[in-house]
């Protein structure tokens, strides 16, 4: 396994090797190209930090202070006009918590995808001259069907609520100019930095993970991990900051989501806004949005890709279907969850009762409903640590009918999404349906259809 050969090496030391930062727009796969990143031996990488946000806020105090008259802090940084102790002081006051982190992991190098990175990119390059940078695209269509899934409840997540009260009533065109403007801040500072960019399409990313860990490894200069991308999901990673819920409860790499966007109406966007999102399209490689969007069925958004042959493997089985019979679903599910409530180990619950201890006492559950009530359940009891005497937990409890949970149970279907789109209920858990949760997460990893983050397997 990549990561496996990391030691645990607390007193390590700084970091031998340059910083590195993802660049990229929302719900573009960054939080897969943070597992990858992080599985591999000699690189770690933890949830966002806002490192280069920090780094601006701190470089604002020492030009106030040094009285520093520049029109932005890249110029600032650029034209030497903070002082080298300045510099010093910012870069040293942001790495410590890093190289810390990284030294812990035994690794050399420390990596950040902080969403707020595009805006601070030209400060994090003058911080760190010798950092590299991977800006991450995907087609402006499927980023949006993704961010329309997120934020069904409006846009109040990943930095949309500007773009929002621009195009009022019109939610695909505020997340296309959100898209279009920090797109065009990612090119610009490719523009800007070509020997210390590189770029990488989600859509190649999900179709060719080995051939993109490959580059990606090569660009950076560390040893080629074959494998890695099937590996990672096997990896623990820290689960304490944002990023898609869904990877906790994912086991491979999948280029299914690729192409959703064709269900987005084209024709809500603006015709200056449309052009704008085409012009960066044809730079990325990208198919254009034009008056057949929604008609045509395109197997590839990659224009500089010819579409797969024939002969390609059958989709995955859609959430929510079975295989005709009630009665043989609800046998398989039974199945399922015997075998799964027997591999449950006293280990297991206190590992999750230390990862989520505002689970301790509450009992979680797993219900099969059907037309009458429930057909079948299973509980589990996380325990309360030496000491804790508080009352009775509340109940959690997922809900759903046979054929909703046999893909899931099968591994063709992810939980996290099944629950976020109403097809699992969830009773007891709060916000279940907004973002991902303990509980959903904790039962996700009872049934084996979910990883412990890094923070119980300590």
């Amino acid at each position: 396994m990549p990561g496996s050969s990391r030691a645990q090496a607390g007193d390590a030391g700084a970091s031998a090797g340059p910083p590195v930062f993802v660049l990229t727009v929302a719900r573009s796969g960054s939080t897969l190209l943070r597992f990858i990143l992080d599985a591999h031996p000699d690189l770690c990488c933890p949830p966002e930090t806002g490192v280069a946000a920090a780094c601006s806020r701190l470089a604002h105090v020492w030009m106030v202070t040094e009285g520093v008259r520049s029109a932005s802090i890249p110029a600032a940084l650029n034209e030497g006009q903070l002082s080298a102790r300045a510099v010093a002081a910012i870069r040293a006051a942001v790495e410590d918590p890093l190289t810390g982190y990284a030294a812990a992991r035994g690794a050399a190098r420390w990596c950040d995808k902080s969403l707020d990175g595009v805006l601070w990119a030209d400060v994090a390059a003058g911080i760190w001259p010798e950092a590299q940078f991977i800006c991450l695209y995907r087609h402006a269509m499927d980023m949006i069907a993704s961010g329309l899934e997120a934020c069904r409840w409006g846009l109040d997540s990943f930095g949309l609520e500007l773009y929002g009260s621009q195009y009022p009533g019109n939610t695909v065109a505020a997340m296309g100019a959100y898209w279009g403007e920090m797109t065009a801040k990612m090119t610009d500072f490719e523009q800007r930095h070509r020997r210390r960019t590189l770029r990488l399409r989600y859509e190649d990313l999900v179709t060719g993970p080995e051939q993109a860990a490959g580059q990606l490894f090569s660009f950076l200069g560390v040893a080629q991990a074959p494998g890695i991308t099937q590996e990672c999901f096997a990896v623990a990673h820290e689960a304490n900051g944002p990023g898609d819920a869904k990877i906790w409860f994912t086991s491979a790499v999948s280029a299914e989501s690729v192409g959703r966007g064709q269900e987005v109406p084209g024709g809500r966007l603006p015709p200056p806004l449309l052009a704008q999102l085409n012009a960066a399209l044809r730079e990325l490689g990208y198919v254009e949005v034009d008056g057949d969007w929604n008609s045509r069925k395109l197997a590839d958004l990659r224009s500089q890709h010819p579409a797969p042959p024939d002969g390609q493997p059958a989709a995955a089985p859609q959430p929510g279907t079975g295989d005709g019979s009630g009665d043989a679903d609800l046998t398989r599910v039974a199945a399922a969850l015997k075998a799964r409530d027997g591999a449950v180990t006293a280990s297991l619950l206190a590992d999750i009762a230390r990862c989520w201890p505002s689970l301790a006492g509450r009992e979680l559950g797993i219900e099969v409903s059907g037309p009458a009530g429930a057909l079948a359940r299973l509980s589990w009891t996380i325990a309360r640590p030496a000491g804790n005497t508080a009352g009775p937990g509340r109940e959690a409890v997922l809900s759903a009918p046979p054929p909703v949970w046999r893909p899931v149970l099968d591994g063709a279907a992810n939980l996290f999404g099944e629950v976020f789109g109403w097809r699992i209920t969830a009773r007891g858990i709060d916000n279940a349906h907004v973002r991902r949760t303990d509980e959903v997460h904790a039962l996700g990893v009872l049934l084996g259809v979910a990883q412990l983050p890094a923070a119980a397997r300590r």
